[in-house]
């Protein structure tokens, strides 16, 4: 019985830990922002044999879009025409409590098909897709590692009118 007590004590406190870490951040989230993020510290040394400062952290942002829900309604499509389909924008802005600015962008699409509503997405330049549009980079503003956006907004293409899940993970210092 002891075992068994000592059993729910711990699985309660880690159901409440659980509830509170998730309802983290939940509050005045920006459009896309799921709530859910992680840090990538580095290890090691440098050169002088002084471990990496903090500062070297990263924090990694998830936004996540549905590409057939418009633009401006929670998610990427738009009606702007370029090599017979359409451009996607999916805006991304960093919640307010989070200091610094966005270095990388990756991007990824679900179900991760080849034939499907995935397959017919890519991202700006894409080859020539978006050439017609101008849409020369994938994020405006570009050269995040210089300018450090805390928005941005991110550009593809598509030939798909299907629901797929645009995913994009923000790299943050």
């Amino acid at each position: 019985m002891l075992i068994h007590n000592k059993f729910l004590l711990g699985l309660g406190s880690l159901l409440l830990l659980g509830i509170i870490v998730l309802g983290q951040g939940t509050k005045d989230k920006p459009v896309g922002y799921t709530g859910v993020h992680w840090v990538i510290a580095p290890k090691g040394v440098d050169k002088n044999g002084k471990p990496f400062p903090p500062a070297s952290a990263l924090t990694v942002y998830e936004f996540r879009f549905d590409k057939a829900v418009a633009y401006g309604r929670g998610g990427c499509a738009t009606t702007e025409r370029s090599m017979w389909g359409n451009i996607l924008r999916c805006p991304m802005t960093l919640p307010a409590n989070v200091p610094g600015g966005i270095i990388q962008l990756r991007y990824r699409c679900e179900p991760p098909d080849s034939y499907g509503a995935c397959g017919h997405t890519v991202e700006c330049p894409g080859g020539v897709a978006c050439s017609e549009a101008s849409h020369l980079y994938p994020t405006t503003p570009d050269n995040l590692p210089v300018n450090k956006p805390r928005s941005l907004d991110w550009f593809g293409w598509t030939d798909d009118g299907n629901h797929a899940t645009l995913i994009f993970d923000a790299y943050v210092q």
